[in-house]
């Protein structure tokens, strides 16, 4: 039999559940820092996509709490605390101005608007 390959994190209930259907499971827990931020920041990425398409207030709501879930693993993984997530907000927002739907189209400047080149 062909095993399906999934190559991700999941939630801590999938793999029981996965087993109690009698579906054969390879998996292992991370445990080194170097791989569960890097996969941890793919799962991220990952539920960010899903987010991006989601289509229904339902579907966005639930992607959402993904995102949030996985934001927070990305965050403890790397020891950051709310203070300082507020700290590098605020120091953001100082710089460049809050978060809104400014859109910005195109300009003749060859570097990124935040003044790095592309």
């Amino acid at each position: 039999m062909a095993y399906q390959e999934w190559k991700k994190l999941v939630r801590g209930k999938i793999i029981p559940r996965l087993k109690a259907k009698g579906i054969t499971v390879i998996s292992s827990i991370v445990g080194d820092f170097l791989g569960q931020d890097r996969f941890s920041r793919e799962k991220l990425v990952e539920e960010s996509k899903e987010l991006l398409n989601a289509k229904t207030r339902e579907e966005v709501l639930m992607e959402a709490a993904d995102v949030a879930d996985w934001f927070g693993q990305v965050l403890a993984v790397n020891k950051i605390s709310p203070e300082e997530l507020a700290r590098a907000r605020a120091e953001k927002t100082a710089k460049n101005g809050e978060v809104g739907f400014e859109y910005l189209e195109s300009t003749d400047e060859p570097d990124a608007p935040n003044g790095q080149p592309k």
